[in-house]
């Protein structure tokens, strides 16, 4: 197993065999078997440090250094094998060295790389055809096999946080079995939770020394992260919040995991570069312990912490180390990093000292006008997703603080967003889900009216969006669904001269029909019939025949909020299950069809829905019951379902699927 600072720990069945120090002299980042080998070098496996450029052969039984190649100049972007004339190619960027293998004798500099071609004999060493959150090369040695495990905590954690646990792949499990185990603040039955039988492999024990003080920071942002990606899993008793991230950094010391507790600012500055690379669940993790480190620092050491990420962020130089930009930074993308520190630093810092806070916003007086400038030069793709990231994660910042008028900057979100190429449009979408969840239904009466008034081209993609936006926001949503339905129907209408307009709208309604169907609970639709039923806020309920858009039906059902609205798939009836947010009982609304042609022809009428039952919900009297969830609870788990004419299924967050009988 290779470590940050260049050596080298062996391992045979799961006891330690040798340390080899300072092998390299910076990260050992890959270890790479070479099966082949062992018979002319005696050698089986490589290490390689890409940031050096420096590639070392190991002796098969003592492990120690045969031999040391190294590219013309770092970082390493190839390594050449070819087993069948005994050379190696180590490549950086266009330049490469070759060298022989038996007696590592510097044969040649090539300054032109590009003949250089892989083959059945000649393959690169560096590449894999694809590379997962754990790497394990299994490797023969005197007899024994022993393994090698190289973690990318980056994507494991984005593995976790898009699975349960129990459900992620099982080198995932065994790394977390091993880098993560013996924490009081986890279950102690964390194995059996991730579905291994023993810790280690195969009765073999992993022993992980102690993370130096220099990589604490790293080490306990790791440990946070994996402590939230778990935290859906049963068993798990610790919960991740901003006060307890410091007691879980007082565990990692008293448990020998980690040299001393990491240094806020230290712990700040890594963390908000990981705020750049983790997925959207594992960023408020990150931001949970930004909040945290910045509560144990002084109004002096806070000062001096935000002159030093103005510095850093203002220079080409250090961006690219602090960021890992491996490409050179025009003075716009500098200027980028910069204005996404200075929005990190404002949203994650404690707002009580009056002086970091007026220096804040100083450094952010004359940002609004060059971000709504840059946002719209759609040319430099790389600088106008970091600003839409970061308007993503600050922008309730932005628009409460920074700006007195944010319209220039969410009208250019929106060009981005329903003109934008793929890449740019598709994080513009995202980005205006997040401001329309802090501007609220403002921003669905006010914006997007305006918009799809005003730009008639935009109109297909605005429907779009608020399927997007239900499946984002559905509690949103669900207050804004008569505007919605506005749309809706205003997109379907029958009599709109513009047929192209109504043709090309006609699918973005038909999809965000099945997202309202899915994600909200008072939206039903009955396919045969084409009639969409709607619960409203004001206890009435609306059937609504889709193919005309026209209302079929308005009645009301309670005097309070609709919650739940389910259509029976009974076809020789017309039925409607209707709950509403005091769960007491549910209604059944009865409208009979009109059968046959000739009573088709004379049904001028709508169809008339009358009360056909009341079915009481039984009560519960428990603790649970007592204390009523929030709104955002009951939309995402109640559920009516009718299974029979004569039984409707309930599901809510105090029942598990009970059946009730209509009669």
């Amino acid at each position: 197993m290779g470590y940050q600072h260049g050596g080298i720990n062996v391992w045979l069945s799961g006891a330690p065999k040798c340390v080899i120090p300072m092998v390299h002299t910076g990260a050992v980042d890959r270890i790479i078997l070479l099966p082949g080998e062992k018979g002319r070098l005696e050698a089986d496996f490589v290490s390689v440090c890409t940031e050096r450029g420096t590639v070392v052969i190991h002796h098969s039984e003592t492990f120690e250094c045969t031999r040391i190649f190294q590219s013309p100049c770092g970082p390493l972007t190839s390594l050449i094998w070819d087993s069948q004339t005994d050379y190696a190619y180590t490549v950086s960027g266009s330049a490469g060295n070759l060298w022989h293998i038996p007696t590592c004798r510097l044969e040649r500099v090539i300054h032109d790389v590009s003949a250089i071609s892989e083959g059945p004999e000649r393959r690169n060493l560096l590449t894999s055809p694809k590379i997962g959150p754990v790497i394990i090369d299994r490797i023969a040695i005197c007899g024994r096999i022993h393994f090698s495990l190289i973690v990318n905590v980056l994507p494991l954690i984005d593995t976790l946080t898009q699975r349960d646990a129990c459900g992620a792949p099982l080198a995932c499990r065994l790394a977390l079995s091993i880098l993560f185990s013996g924490f009081n603040c986890l279950d102690s039955k964390i194995h059996e939770l991730l579905g291994l039988p023993e810790r280690g492999f195969n009765g073999g024990s992993f022993s992980v020394c102690t993370v130096s003080a220099e990589q604490s920071a790293k080490y306990l942002l790791a440990v946070v992260l994996v402590t939230k990606a778990l935290k859906p899993s049963a068993g798990l008793k610790y919960l991740i919040s901003t006060s307890e991230v410091k007691a879980l950094s007082d565990t990692l010391v008293r448990s020998g995991l980690i040299e001393q507790s990491p240094i806020p600012e230290r712990l700040i500055i890594q963390a908000l570069s990981l705020l750049l690379k983790v997925s959207d669940p594992a960023k408020k993790a990150i931001r949970l312990c930004i909040k945290a480190a910045s509560e144990e620092m002084t109004s002096q050491q806070l000062q001096k912490l935000f002159k030093n990420l103005l510095s850093m962020s203002s220079e080409e130089l250090s961006i690219r180390h602090w960021f890992s930009v491996s490409t050179r930074l025009s003075e716009i993308d500098v200027w980028c990093y910069g204005f996404f520190v200075r929005m990190a630093f404002l949203g994650d810092m404690p707002r009580s000292d009056g002086i970091i806070w007026k220096c804040v916003l100083e450094s952010l007086g004359s940002d609004a006008s060059r971000l709504t400038e840059v946002l719209t030069m759609q040319e430099n793709k790389k600088c106008v997703l970091l600003l839409l990231q970061t308007l993503r994660e600050y922008y309730q910042e932005l628009s409460k603080i920074v700006v007195i008028d944010s319209t220039p900057v969410v009208d250019a979100v929106a060009t981005l967003a329903f003109e934008g190429e793929k890449n740019n449009g598709a994080l513009a979408i995202k980005t205006l889900m997040s401001i329309a969840s802090v501007e609220g239904n403002d921003f669905i009466e006010s914006r997007l009216k305006g918009w799809y008034e005003q730009k008639r081209s935009w109109r297909p993609r605005i429907i779009a969006f608020f399927g997007a936006l239900i499946e984002f926001a559905p509690l949103q949503s669900y207050h804004s669904l008569p505007t919605i339905m506005e749309f809706l129907l205003r997109a379907l209408d029958p009599h709109n001269p513009n047929k192209d307009e109504r043709k090309s709208c006609l699918l973005p309604v038909t999809q965000v029909v099945r997202r309202a169907v899915d994600y909200l609970p008072n939206v039903s639709f009955l396919q045969h019939l084409q009639y969409l039923a709607v619960g409203y806020n004001d206890g009435i309920v609306r059937v609504i025949n889709m193919k005309t858009t026209g209302i079929v039906a308005s009645f009301v059902s309670h005097p309070e909020k609709i919650l739940c609205v389910a259509y029976s798939s009974n076809h020789s009836g017309h039925d409607i299950a209707v709950l509403s947010e005091k769960m007491k009982t549910i209604k059944i609304w009865h409208a009979s069809r009109p059968v046959g042609l000739m009573g088709i022809i004379f049904a001028g009428q709508m169809p008339e829905f009358r009360l056909k039952f009341v079915v009481d919900i039984p009560e519960i009297d428990s603790a649970e019951s007592r204390e009523r969830p929030d709104l955002f609870s009951m939309i995402t788990k109640c559920r009516l379902r009718w299974l029979s004419p004569h039984c409707v299924e309930l599901s809510s967050p105090w029942h598990d699927r009970i059946q009730l009988t209509v009669d």
